[in-house]
């Protein structure tokens, strides 16, 4: 078992290689989707907004070299949903906090 913490921080690790690899190395589909598979996950365990963009960038470039690739476009489209969903319920989590405008 990982320790407590550890997870995310493996996450992060990753994370900063494969960018790493993604600036230094030629095109690796592989990297890019592990990329995006390591943001998605992050934004869903933390909800940061930054993470699902970055997450839907890789696959942007991805699509874009290998318009072929079997799944990008259908993970793209779901990352987009997600973050149009994310969108509304932090829209609608804010608007419940504020309460009642006031008169």
């Amino acid at each position: 078992m990982i320790a407590e913490g550890g997870a995310g921080q493996m996450i992060d690790v990753a994370i900063l290689y494969l960018e790493e690899q993604r600036a230094t190395v030629m095109f690796s589909d592989k990297a890019l989707w592990t990329l995006h598979v390591l943001y998605r996950d992050r934004f869903q365990a933390g909800k940061e907004a930054q993470d699902i963009d970055r997450a839907i960038r890789c696959l942007r470039e991805l699509e874009k070299a290998m318009p072929e690739h079997p799944e990008a476009s259908r993970a793209l489209k779901n990352l987009e949903a997600m973050r149009s969903m994310s969108a509304i319920g932090r829209s609608a989590a804010a608007t419940a906090f504020s309460g009642p405008s006031p008169a």
